[in-house]
């Protein structure tokens, strides 16, 4: 076998699968194996291609929740899988559920047999029998850089919080109650576990709890500086709140991460900034969105399509009142 049929791409949802993925990663690493995983990262970029050119073999983690959401355009997973597709790289997926591994298995032949945990090893060597030590003859371009420091593999707590998350996600949207238990639960085992936040503050939104979703929301731009998404909610609890320019300077630092899809970044901060009485800054704002996208001339199909609170979508009426047609 050649040296670069151990060169191996590795990737997930970090939102879900992010902490098994580093499990999966430290396992792969210690057997001797070039893994190249990007668990932050949102856009499917150069670098991506990069490493996929180099490395004959892809490894993808999926569970449920990502296969629900896996036509979803922007999600970098289709398009690294595209791509490594399209490539004729080997790929394998893996089935999981929070902290678990299913049958590993060929692309198209994806099954959902769950394994505990305590049988990763087992699993990652059966993988690596079964497809990963398998002899390549991709055409490959250079190879990698070398791979960064091998981060620590995480703590059985952490993965038991991936897998109350999992659960959370698995439920049926209005199952508040539940939802909320599991994603207290995953806080309570992983206490800096951002997505765990964040997904909380979600739910006591719903539940119309605002000062707890605000509460939760801090603690996940506290714990990953990175989550815009955690900063754009936050961000509507603050303007529905009346507190403009604490809500400007969130959108404006959820914007300065580069978000793949930036829209609901770029309308809230259009819309503080006519609650701001900065009204030629609103309008050109709100311009440069209706001329990407002529369905921002509709307020109401704003408010749906992000998920708007209603006196947003009372301003983006005002808002567009100023703006010429």
């Amino acid at each position: 076998m050649r040296e670069t049929d151990t060169y191996i791409y590795l990737t997930c949802r970090w939102q879900t699968s992010g902490l098994l993925g580093r499990a999966v990663l430290h396992g792969l690493r210690v057997r001797g194996f070039s893994t190249y995983f990007d668990a932050d990262s949102e856009r499917f970029t150069a670098q991506h291609a990069a490493q996929i050119d180099a490395r004959p073999h892809m490894l993808a983690l999926l569970s449920p929740f990502t296969l629900d959401h896996f036509t979803f355009g922007e999600m970098r997973l289709r398009a690294e899988i595209g791509y490594a597709s399209e490539r004729l790289r080997a790929i394998t997926l893996a089935a999981c559920y929070g902290a678990s591994l299913g049958n590993v298995t060929l692309l198209r032949h994806f099954r959902s047999a769950r394994l505990d945990v305590n049988a990763l090893d087992a699993t990652l060597d059966r993988l690596v029998s079964k497809h990963l030590s398998k002899e390549s003859f991709a055409v490959l371009k250079p190879p990698p850089t070398p791979d960064p420091d091998l981060p620590p593999p995480p703590g059985a707590h952490e993965l038991a919080a991936e897998a109350a998350l999992n659960r959370g996600l698995s439920r049926t949207r209005a199952d508040y109650d539940h939802k909320l238990a599991d994603y207290t639960e995953a806080i309570r085992l992983h206490s800096t576990y951002a997505q765990a936040y964040f997904n909380r503050a979600v739910v006591r939104g719903r539940m119309t709890d605002y000062a707890g979703a605000f509460d939760d929301y801090t603690a996940a731009i506290t714990h990953n500086p990175k989550q815009y998404r955690a900063l754009t909610n936050r961000a509507e609890l603050l303007y529905v709140a009346g507190a403009f320019a604490d809500a400007l300077r969130d959108y404006e630092q959820a914007l300065a991460l580069d978000p793949a899809d930036d829209r609901m970044q770029r309308a809230g901060k259009a819309l503080t900034l006519l609650a701001l009485d900065r009204a030629d800054e609103a309008r050109a704002l709100w311009q440069s969105l209706v001329d990407e996208d002529v369905r921002f001339r509709d307020a109401e199909w704003v408010g749906r399509e992000l998920h708007l609170p209603a006196p947003m979508i009372d301003d983006a009426h005002r808002l567009l009142l100023e703006i010429a047609p």
